[in-house]
Formats: structure tokens, sequence, C-alpha cells
């Protein structure tokens, strides 16, 4: 879980804190007006590729790290009862990070 934990700050910290960077160092100041973020949410939405082009399996991927993960929770929750709640605590991340 651990490394789950890494991964999914890596997915959500490495960008937030790259994005405050790049706003920092271009000296943005003040709030866009809302047309202006969903412009900003349109344009970045347009420059994405497609979900199967990225080289995964659609969203086989997904659904794999999921069944291994409630493998992990079946085998190991009766020995260490915190596994459970650390894999709802990740899961919600990954909703968080795959949004």
């Amino acid at each position: 879980f651990i490394v789950a934990i890494i991964k999914n700050f890596i997915e959500i910290g490495v960008p937030y804190f790259a994005g405050k960077a790049k706003k920092l160092l271009s000296g943005a100041k003040g709030d866009p007006s809302p047309n202006e973020k969903i412009l900003k949410i349109m344009d970045d939405e347009a420059c994405l590729g497609d979900y199967n082009q990225k080289g995964l399996d659609g969203t086989y991927g997904e659904y794999l790290e999921m069944v291994i993960q409630y493998g992990y929770c079946m085998m190991f929750g009766i020995a260490f009862p915190l596994t459970i709640l650390l894999a709802a605590i990740n899961n919600i991340f990954e909703i968080q990070v795959d949004k």
C-alpha cells in the first residue's frame, strides 16, 4: 500500500506543484473569469490523446489493480485489519487520480 500511496502522490502532487510553480514563474495574478476557466479546461481536454492510444488496454489495468488489491485484503485482512482501511483510502485517492 505504501507503493500505491507514493504512486498516487506522484500522479497528483507532481502536476499540482508543477502548475503552481508555472503560475508563480509566469507572474499570473488573480483568478481567471469563469469563461476563461472553461476555455482552459476545454483546451486541456482537446490536447489529450485517446485513452486507448496511451499504451493502455482500455480500463483493463485499472480493473486488474482493483482485483489485486481485493485479493490482498482477503488474504491479509485477518492478520492485519488495518489493510481494509488502507485499501479504502487508496481507492478514494484512485478515484481522484483517475478523474
